[in-house]
């Protein structure tokens, strides 16, 4: 059997409290959330996300961690399925410039 890798050890903490904001959310926030649609992706925050940002401090401490499990060289084929808008694909880019 295979062997659990932690490969966000370097992703930041949340420390929002998330069972009282799923409590604040009513039925109908919750029924437009699960649709993944533009509103939980790019619309209000009570629906999801609130906007996607590119902040470097997720991404770019993850992507080297990534780099060492996979051996990843100069030269590599990455596939980040549901990436949304690229943001952890923007990093690998910067990181391994092959």
């Amino acid at each position: 059997m295979g062997r659990e890798v932690e490969l966000l050890v370097n992703y930041p903490r949340m420390v929002r409290d998330i069972e009282k904001r799923a409590d604040e959310k009513s039925e109908e926030d919750k029924a437009v959330a699960r649709q993944f649609g533009r509103d939980f992706f790019d619309g209000d925050r009570r629906y999801g996300y609130g906007g996607f940002s590119y902040q470097k401090r997720f991404w770019q401490p993850v992507a080297p961690t990534f780099r060492s499990h996979y051996g990843m060289g100069d030269v590599y084929s990455l596939l980040d399925v549901g990436c949304a808008n690229g943001f952890m694909m923007h990093d690998f880019s910067e990181l391994v410039t092959g």
